[in-house]
């Protein structure tokens, strides 16, 4: 009889023991009426328990400092889809999103994670799920237009455009002259150059107009146009070309020559 005791004292101090092991000793008595309320808005990561395992708090985000697994509980735990790793540049850890693959939210957002859509979930009170995986099926739309640019006759001209969308969607540029003539380029002007690559970030397109030795004739309105299947998204800037002076110098020269 006493052995069955002393066996059931044991098993009841080890289980004992085991629930308490992940709590710090410097941790009170919990009393969970005196937590404050925790709200899950404000929690872009969820809500967990404390160090103590006691008050609900707000569980660490993705890129927030964390406890690797043996170290103090000085942080709360990472939230769901998220695990604990070291940054070896900064020797500490590291709340990283367990999966990184590119999916498609029922709010037509796209995310970049799992991570990503339940913060907006959680900060936003949206009732989200993953429509698709892979970015959401989108008309483009321009991020960088080109700008209106002055410069002078001789002169080299360079015109940018970024434009992002689902399928990636394909530049090109019109050019509206000052007549309102508008023609499809490059065209046949040797001047004349477009160039196109992807980036800079992933599902985005860049796209570069150049005009070597830059004259009257190339001033206008230079409209960049961003389609895919799903619509088309434009912008439009302008080059204004200035003949260039001579100067003293070189006007002596051209008498000379003359």
């Amino acid at each position: 009889m006493k052995g069955i005791v002393f066996v059931s004292c044991f098993l009841g101090f080890l289980c004992l023991s085991m629930g308490q092991e992940d709590i710090p000793s410097d941790c009170g008595v919990c009393d969970r009426s005196a937590c404050p309320e925790q709200k899950d808005k404000t929690c872009k990561a969820g809500i967990t328990r404390d160090r103590c395992k006691c008050c609900q708090v707000c569980a660490q985000a993705e890129g927030e400092i964390c406890d690797i697994s043996g170290a103090s509980n000085k942080y709360p735990p990472c939230g769901d889809y998220l695990t604990c790793k070291m940054d070896q540049d900064r020797n500490i850890g590291i709340c990283v999103c367990d999966y990184q693959d590119t999916l498609c939210g029922t709010d037509d957002v796209t995310y970049t994670s799992i991570c990503q859509m339940r913060e907006a979930q959680n900060t936003k009170g949206r009732d989200l799920k993953v429509k698709n995986s892979g970015p959401c099926k989108t008309a483009p739309r321009i991020l960088t237009g080109p700008d209106s640019v002055t410069n002078v006759t001789g002169d080299k001209v360079v015109l940018m455009c970024e434009a992002t969308g689902f399928p990636i969607p394909h530049i090109g540029w019109l050019f509206q002259r000052t007549d309102d003539e508008t023609n499809s380029l490059p065209g046949d002007d040797m001047a004349i150059s477009v160039v196109t690559r992807g980036g800079p970030e992933k599902y985005q397109v860049t796209g570069w107009l150049q005009v070597d030795e830059a004259s009257k004739h190339h001033e206008g309105y230079y409209i960049c146009v961003a389609h895919n299947k799903h619509g088309s998204d434009k912008q439009t800037g302008r080059i204004k070309i200035h003949e260039k002076k001579l100067n003293r110098v070189e006007r002596k020269e051209d008498g000379d020559q003359l």
